[in-house]
C-alpha cells in the first residue's frame, strides 16, 4: 500500500498513452478508409454514455461495501483501518479523481461533437475505468488479508513512523503520538482477550524499537530519560487498561514487552560519558513504572512473578542485587 500513489500514477499515464494510441490508430484508419471510425459518436452516444454510468454505479457499490466490510473489522479492534492503510487519505482522492474522470467523460459524451478529440476522452474514459477496477481488485486483495486482526496488526506495526516517534519522545515534544494507534488496537485486542494478536503485534514492536537506526547515535541521560517515560506511561496505560478484564496471560506479556522496551534504553547508557548515578537514577525510573503495574497485578500470582523477573532483569543490566521481595521494594522506591 505504500506504494499506491506511484501505483495508480503509472496506470493513469498507461490508460491515457493507450488513448492516445488508439486515437492514431483511429486517425490512421479514417485517412486510409475515409469515413471509418472505431467509436461513433452518434445514434450510440447514449448507450455509451449509460455504460459508463453503470460501471461508475458499480465501481461505488463494490468500494462502499469493501470500505464498510473493513470499518466493521477494524472498529471492533478500535483502530481506523483506513487512517492506517491511506494515512494521506490516497484513496479518498483517487474515488474522487475517478469520479471526476467519469463525469467530464460523460460531459464529453453529450456536448462534444464528432472528432478525434471527443474520440480520445472517450478512450480515457474507458480505459480509465479499467484502471479503477483494476486498482480496486489490488485494493480488495489487501482488504481481504487485512480483514484477520493478526494481518491488522502487523500492517499497523508496519506502518508505525519509529524514528520519528523515538525523536519525539527523545525531545520530549509530542506533536502527535504515532503509538496511539498500536495501543487503540491493543485496547481492542485486550478486551477480547487475544493473546495471539496481541504477541504478534507487541513482538513485532519491541523488534522495529530494536532494529531502529535512531539507536546508533550517542544520547545522554536527559534524552533517554524521556524516551523511556513516555513509553512508560503508554505501556502503563495498556497494563492499567488490562487489569480491569482479570486476564493474567494478557497482563504478564504487557510487562514483559515494557521489560524489553526499558532494556533497549538502558542498554544504550553504557557508553562512555554516563556517570553511574545517571544509570541508577535511569534504571528507577523504568523499576517505578513496574511498581505502579505490581499495585494493579499483585492479586495474580502469574503477573507478580513476570514483574519480580522484569526488576531483577533490569537490576542485572545494571550491577544491582536481585529483588527477592516486590512489594517491600516497591515501599523503600516510595519513600521520599
Amino acid at each position: 500500500m505504500r506504494d499506491f500513489e506511484g501505483f495508480l500514477r503509472r496506470r493513469v499515464l498507461q490508460a491515457a498513452a493507450a488513448a492516445l494510441i488508439l486515437v492514431l490508430i483511429e486517425a490512421l484508419v479514417a485517412h486510409l478508409r475515409p469515413g471509418w471510425r472505431l467509436i461513433k459518436i452518434g445514434n450510440e452516444m447514449f448507450l455509451l454514455s449509460a455504460l459508463v454510468q453503470v460501471d461508475a454505479s458499480i465501481f461505488a457499490i463494490v468500494v462502499s461495501l469493501t470500505l464498510i466490510m473493513a470499518e466493521i473489522i477494524s472498529t471492533s479492534y478500535s483502530v481506523d483501518l483506513l487512517d492506517v492503510l491511506f494515512r494521506e487519505k490516497r484513496l479518498k482522492l483517487f474515488v474522487i479523481l475517478y469520479g471526476l474522470v467519469i463525469f467530464l467523460g460523460i460531459l464529453v459524451l453529450k456536448f462534444v461533437s464528432e472528432s478525434l478529440v471527443s474520440d480520445f476522452f472517450v478512450f480515457l474514459t474507458i480505459t480509465l475505468s479499467a484502471v479503477a477496477f483494476e486498482s480496486l481488485w489490488h485494493y480488495l486483495m489487501a482488504t481481504r488479508d487485512l480483514l484477520r486482526p493478526t494481518s491488522l496488526a502487523a500492517t499497523l506495526v508496519r506502518e508505525l513512523p519509529i524514528e520519528d516517534m523515538l525523536e519525539e519522545y527523545r525531545m520530549d515534544r509530542v506533536s502527535r503520538d504515532h503509538f496511539s494507534v498500536i495501543e487503540s488496537f491493543v485496547h481492542g485486542v485486550v478486551a477480547k482477550g487475544d493473546l495471539k494478536t496481541l504477541a504478534l503485534v507487541m513482538n513485532r514492536l519491541n523488534a522495529k524499537i530494536k532494529n531502529s537506526r535512531f539507536w546508533e547515535r550517542p544520547m545522554g541521560y536527559r534524552e533517554l530519560s524521556s524516551i523511556l517515560r513516555n513509553f512508560s506511561s503508554r505501556f502503563l496505560r495498556m497494563f492499567l487498561y488490562a487489569s480491569t478484564f482479570d486476564n493474567p496471560p494478557v497482563m504478564s506479556f504487557i510487562v514483559m514487552s515494557y521489560q524489553r522496551v526499558a532494556e533497549q534504553v538502558l542498554s544504550r547508557s553504557k557508553h562512555p560519558g554516563w556517570t553511574r548515578r545517571e544509570r541508577l537514577l535511569l534504571a528507577d525510573l523504568a523499576l517505578g513504572t513496574l511498581c505502579r503495574m505490581l499495585e494493579s497485578g499483585r492479586k495474580h500470582g502469574s503477573v507478580r512473578e513476570q514483574i519480580l523477573s522484569s526488576m531483577n532483569a533490569l537490576r542485572e543490566m545494571i550491577g544491582e542485587r536481585p529483588i527477592e521481595d516486590p512489594d517491600s521494594f516497591c515501599a523503600f522506591m516510595k519513600r521520599p
